[in-house]
């Protein structure tokens, strides 16, 4: 991977301590040591070959929360498999083969995220679907103690935010806090690309 995880989320927790988002009122994920690493479908490729998914996790353009957020694309015509997702993970490339975090004793009742989506040449906006919890190889020690996921949503130009419900689930055993999921079939080929921002556990 091309990104410097560790260093954007020493940038992230400075945001955080800046006040963006009050610790008493939302937990940033990255807070908690989750990393978008545990990326899937077409955006699994061989060294070497083009990636159809890019992002900039830095991105100045329009953040709902400055200095940053995320920018995502998918280009399916690069990719095979139709469809492609990101998962946030702990620790970082953790399918399973190591414990995740345990939030059991946080009273967190549901998880948010910010998006908003660009149109394509078609005048299209993306649609994503947006998920907690899961992302366990089914194969491996240790397995996701829940999951959560939304249908799949078409976003707005301006920034919305998206909410997922955690009331009764488990989080002693969370292996990805977020993930977020597109289909080749709802994206025009040449690609889509939407933002990411303030995602956090409240």
């Amino acid at each position: 991977m091309p990104i410097t995880f560790r260093s954007l989320h020493a940038v992230l927790c400075c945001v955080a301590l800046a006040g963006q988002l009050p610790a008493q009122q939302a937990f940033l994920i990255e807070d908690g040591g989750f990393i978008p690493s545990g990326w899937m479908g077409d955006g699994v490729v061989k060294a070497g070959q083009p990636n159809p998914v890019q992002v900039n996790l830095l991105s100045t353009v329009d953040p709902h929360s400055p200095p940053y957020c995320q920018q995502w694309s998918y280009k399916p015509k690069l990719g095979q498999k139709g469809w492609t997702g990101v998962a946030w993970q702990f620790p970082e490339n953790n399918w399973g083969d190591k414990p995740g975090k345990d939030w059991s004793k946080r009273g967190f009742s549901k998880v948010t995220v910010w998006a908003r989506g660009v149109k394509d040449r078609h005048g299209n906006l993306p649609k994503v679907q947006f998920k907690a919890g899961g992302a366990s190889d089914p194969t491996k020690k240790y397995q996701a103690s829940f999951e959560v996921e939304n249908d799949f949503v078409t976003l707005t130009e301006e920034w919305k935010q998206y909410s997922l419900d955690l009331r009764g689930q488990n989080l002693s055993q969370m292996i990805a806090a977020f993930v977020w999921v597109m289909r080749a079939q709802d994206v025009d080929p040449d690609g889509a690309t939407f933002f990411l921002d303030d995602i956090a556990y409240q």
